[in-house]
């Protein structure tokens, strides 16, 4: 399946699962920068101490956890939506000299213990929740699991429908011709190579839904001032 159309959020991260490089996890392709700024931003936030444990959902590639655990020494666990990548982690990060469990689970039931993290870090999950009443199950399940004072993050929540100036639908073409206008001729060129490696070879392309959840700010600062 070079050229995959994937039916839901879930189906993309199974699907990425099986690719090469195990950073395709964090949904950001093979741009590595990208994701140590956003691991180094959300440390920068964030305060640790040794007997903590902490609970990334929707750990990705879980480098961040590999970072904290390297720092730290603490206890990490990280949540995926499917199997497959829950297994391609704990096979990968079997060979590193760190102690990371990854559990199968959704940020709107968490297979945890109440009052059980320290520090709960959400990052790029609600964006692919499909209403405000799975936000609300995830801000409810986020404190479920947290100890009294425990610190949260939650991070890439948009406050407006970013696939409106996205119109491409599920047309390669008209997705590169969107990649040329928006990004140049050499990102489309780099991305015209990566469709030829998928039709002639092995190289997955996943064709992703085109929803992604968005809310005002106000209106996700009331519902998480009246979670259950």
């Amino acid at each position: 399946m070079p050229i995959f159309q994937a039916s839901d959020h879930v189906e993309v991260y199974r699907t990425r699962a099986l690719m090469d490089d195990v950073h395709e996890l964090s949904g950001r392709g093979k741009n590595y920068s990208l994701t140590d700024f956003v691991n180094r931003r959300i440390l920068s936030f964030l305060d640790f101490e040794e007997k903590n444990h902490i609970v990334d959902i929707g750990c990705g590639d879980g480098s961040l956890l590999k970072i904290i655990n390297d720092m730290y020494l603490t206890r990490c666990s990280g949540i995926l939506p499917t199997n497959e990548e829950v297994e391609r982690l704990k096979k990968f990060f079997s060979k590193e000299d760190c102690k990371l469990s990854f559990y199968q689970g959704f940020v709107q039931e968490l297979p945890l213990d109440s009052e059980c993290a320290n520090v709960i870090i959400c990052n790029g999950v609600f964006i692919l929740l499909s209403s405000e009443k799975e936000v609300r199950n995830a801000l409810h399940e986020i404190s479920r699991i947290a100890v009294q004072g425990a610190k949260i993050w939650i991070g890439e929540v948009p406050d407006k429908n970013e696939m409106e100036a996205k119109p491409y639908g599920n047309s390669i073409f008209l997705w590169l011709w969107y990649v040329l206008t928006k990004q140049g001729i050499s990102v489309c060129w780099k991305r015209f190579i990566d469709v030829l490696r998928a039709y002639f070879g092995k190289e997955i392309i996943i064709i992703q839904p085109k929803t992604l959840f968005y809310i005002s700010e106000e209106s996700m600062l009331f519902l998480r001032n009246h979670v259950d």
